[in-house]
């Protein structure tokens, strides 16, 4: 018995770049809201609240911990939500893995909420955050493939600058799951570098912004 099955490979390619697509989207526009609701401490500066706080029996590790909370639960929701719309109003498949994208994802904003308290630190006031914040996420989602698979690239540089990344791993740990039909091993190694980078990042932020006067 013969048997005869015709693959729509076009097609199939164009689903693949639309869920790349989205998948890059969704984490590139939700930067700027972590970045910039982490970003709050210099209106507090400006304000004089800032001061305020810190004659109360409050470190400012601790300050700055309760904004990181604030900023994760809000970016995590914002992402949540994005794919939620994107599943029902695109039709757009996530896979299997529930779970393993949940995690990577919650790692991802772990790493931007971390990146927005270090250009908090480095800038200040908020006009110059928002001057500095489109050329760092859109440069960075450039290079970590939020804009274009990384696949048509050929240029070592840009693929060896793209592992520094948090897009980068984000959307790898989720490509896995959605486009390749992975399981929650795929997300491992993603996870623990952007947990990494997030780290790194928190520890260079506060202590930029505990040097400052």
């Amino acid at each position: 018995t013969v048997k005869r099955r015709l693959l729509n490979i076009n097609s199939t390619k164009q689903s693949d770049d639309i869920k790349h697509i989205t998948i890059g989207f969704i984490l590139f526009f939700s930067m700027y809201g972590m970045v910039f609701s982490i970003g709050d401490i210099l209106e507090d500066k400006k304000l004089y609240t800032w001061q305020r706080m810190l004659i109360s029996p409050i470190s400012k590790a601790e300050i700055l911990g309760g904004n990181m909370i604030v900023a994760f639960i809000t970016g995590l929701f914002q992402i949540i939500l994005l794919i939620m719309l994107s599943k029902y109003l695109l039709d757009i498949d996530w896979g299997n893995c529930i779970l393993g994208i949940l995690v990577v994802v919650s790692a991802f904003v772990f790493s931007t909420t971390s990146l927005g308290l270090l250009l908090s630190g480095i800038v200040k006031t908020t006009s110059q955050l928002s001057a500095l914040t489109p050329i760092v996420l859109t440069s960075t989602s450039m290079l970590g493939g939020a804009m274009f698979p990384l696949e048509v690239v050929n240029s070592k540089v840009i693929l060896f600058l793209s592992n520094f990344t948090p897009q980068k791993w984000a959307i790898k740990g989720i490509e896995d799951i959605v486009m390749f039909g992975k399981g929650f091993e795929s997300v491992i190694l993603p996870t623990i570098i952007l947990l990494t980078m997030g780290i790194l990042f928190f520890v260079i932020g506060v202590i930029l912004v505990k040097s400052e006067q």
